[in-house]
């Protein structure tokens, strides 16, 4: 993904993550790849 696709991304999944680190942002790619 580029940037601007993750920040989409996370905006649908987590709209409250924009602002953390990539960090979060991982954790909520593999969150929503894998629910559970």
């Amino acid at each position: 993904m580029t940037g601007e696709a993750q920040t989409r991304f996370c905006f649908i999944t987590q709209p409250h993550s924009i602002s953390t680190s990539s960090e979060v942002r991982h954790s909520d790619i593999s969150g929503a790849i894998a629910p559970g």
